[in-house]
């Protein structure tokens, strides 16, 4: 039995009543981790989720506009790509997914190298 909490942060997320959150748990982060190779059983024995609440007023408060960095101009040396591929043997029954991501090259403008 292993106990887990989890902490997420919420910073300014502001829900009109009425509006419902999903919660989900899982065995693994599938696609960007591969599954257990054996079964694995979640139970949840009990919960408790609190989320804090803003008085009546605060729906009416002006937030300022969020600061941003400056882009920086870029060369693409070389650009994404992904491939995704299942290939299944018909006589085992066997199946294998590749899964192949490429992030590209970039050089930024004003660095040397690559």
């Amino acid at each position: 039995c292993v106990c887990v909490c989890v902490c997420v942060c919420v910073y300014v997320c502001v829900h009109d009543s009425g509006h419902k959150w999903r919660v989900c748990l899982s065995s693994t982060l599938w696609p960007r981790a591969w599954p257990s190779p054996s079964l694995v059983r979640l139970k949840l024995h009990e919960g408790h989720l609190a989320l804090p609440s803003l008085a009546a007023t605060a729906g009416t408060c002006q937030f300022a506009l969020p600061e941003a960095v400056c882009k920086r101009e870029y060369q693409v040396l070389r650009p994404e790509s992904r491939k995704r591929c299942i290939a299944i043997d018909l006589c085992t029954g066997e199946r294998k997914l590749s899964d192949e991501i490429d992030e590209g090259r970039l050089r930024l403008d004003g660095e040397e190298g690559g």
